[in-house]
């Protein structure tokens, strides 16, 4: 950062200090190992005008320390990615022309704003999902129902009926306190959230299903055709750029409807930025303001 006579230090580290996470490698590995290895989580140290701090790299994976010591090239694409969000979130807050700048604080809310998209999604669908099973909960005679499909069920169920999950619908308002990934549903499992009540058009869980395009919702198994991996990720950022739609074309041109598919996703996410407002906010803050030089 010549312009400011200062420097932005970062570094990406596997944080050893947390246990080890130990895996079998693989046989079509590409570092050509197999076997047991010890993984750590990625992390990132930042140093700015004297002070540093470390924060859990927005890629949240476990990697292999044997290879990510002899193979650091595998790596260099995504952190030199991050390395640059983060650079970049830095700057936008003016460092090296305010005497109370605070690295930490400037820092809190970065892996929320740059986690990969479909984590992004995935958080706000989820927030709506809760409220509105929270909502259909106080309507007793709907709190507990017979499954019209048993092999469609919430991830998690398992835990709390055992054996009988396949028997019984979960109340609502224990579904509510689960962490679904929402957009890992196929059309058939994101269709049945509304089925289970769709003899009861106008409940809460039925107006937030048909809110969103069905593609939306199964925005995940699209998503996995571009993104996974520690050597691609795609962020908000990527989204308002439009290199994540270019990436979506390239890699569903077999579709028959490719592009209807990306209008209808395109659709489900002006719906989602319309309906939060703390969404909208992050689009604005970072992406319609310049970096500050």
């Amino acid at each position: 950062m010549s312009s400011y006579g200062q420097t932005i230090s970062i570094k990406h580290f596997l944080n050893k200090k947390v246990k080890a996470l130990v895996r079998e490698t693989p046989e079509e590995s590409p570092f050509g190992t197999s076997g047991p290895a010890h993984s750590y989580p990625l992390y990132v140290r930042i140093t700015v005008k004297r002070q540093a701090t470390e924060i859990k790299s927005v890629l949240d994976e476990y990697i292999d320390e044997d290879s990510f010591n002899e193979y650091p090239q595998y790596y260099a694409k995504v952190i030199q990615k991050e390395s640059d969000l983060i650079r970049e979130y830095v700057l936008r807050s003016n460092p090296f022309k305010q005497d109370r700048f605070s690295l930490k604080q400037t820092l809190s809310r970065f892996q929320f704003e740059n986690q990969p998209l479909d984590k992004l999604i995935n958080y706000y669908l989820l927030y709506e999902l809760k409220l509105s099973l929270l909502e259909l909960a106080e309507e007793a005679s709907l709190s507990r129902l017979k499954f019209r499909e048993p092999q469609y069920y919430f991830g998690g169920m398992e835990e709390i009926y055992g054996d009988d999950y396949h028997k019984l619908a979960p109340k609502p308002e224990e579904l509510a306190l689960l962490d679904i990934d929402v957009i890992n549903w196929n059309k058939a499992v994101a269709g049945n959230l509304a089925a289970w009540w769709k003899d009861a058009p106008g409940t809460a869980i039925y107006n937030l299903y048909h809110s969103y395009p069905v593609e939306f919702w199964s925005f995940k198994q699209y998503d996995n055709q571009i993104s996974g991996g520690i050597d691609r990720f795609y962020t908000l950022k990527d989204w308002l750029e439009g290199n994540y739609q270019s990436k979506f074309l390239e890699a569903w041109k077999d579709h028959p409807y490719p592009i209807k598919l990306l209008e209808a996703i395109t659709t489900g996410f002006k719906v989602l930025t319309q309906r939060h407002l703390d969404l909208q906010d992050l689009i604005n803050r970072n992406y319609l303001y310049p970096v500050k030089q």
